[in-house]
């Protein structure tokens, strides 16, 4: 309730911006974010408009800390990193297809395409599950439709 409301506005406003923490990750719009649930480094990957993937090591003090990668030819309009295994990072994309990520090797496979690319695709992976949950729904209705499981 009101008093949630209260301690979020006051933990909100202690928060600060460190300019060395700050950095063009993607040259396009960002259409997706996630952070990766490390306990020993802030990883941030981001989702571009024109198919890029981002990867910020936001900590990271050499010229490596952000790695831009290909991996779509359409907006990527979802990311999740994988609960059971925190190598992988899934990426749906407006262009129809859904990828994994190795963090470790810096890959990118082809998980599955859809023909109908008019389907907007999210994705999440489920935790201690070889599983990944992929819906969307048709651009122009709007209507949700569970794709693959």
């Amino acid at each position: 309730g009101y008093c949630s409301v209260v301690r979020l506005k006051t933990a909100m406003s202690q928060l600060t911006l460190d300019s060395k923490r700050v950095a063009r990750v993607l040259s396009s719009m960002i259409y997706s974010i996630a952070l990766h649930p490390s306990e020993t480094r802030l990883l941030v990957a981001v989702g571009g408009r024109a198919g890029q993937i981002g990867l910020w090591d936001v900590l990271g003090e050499t010229d490596l800390s952000v790695q831009v990668f290909q991996p779509h030819c359409g907006a990527v309009n979802c990311l999740s990193v994988c609960e059971y295994d925190q190598t992988k990072l899934y990426s749906t994309s407006h262009d129809g297809t859904v990828r994994r990520a190795d963090l470790h090797r810096l890959i990118f496979d082809d998980v599955s395409t859809f023909i109908n690319t008019s389907v907007r695709l999210v994705c999440m992976s489920d935790s201690k599950q070889d599983l990944l949950r992929v819906g969307g729904a048709e651009q122009d209705s709007g209507a949700s439709n569970p794709l693959a499981t």
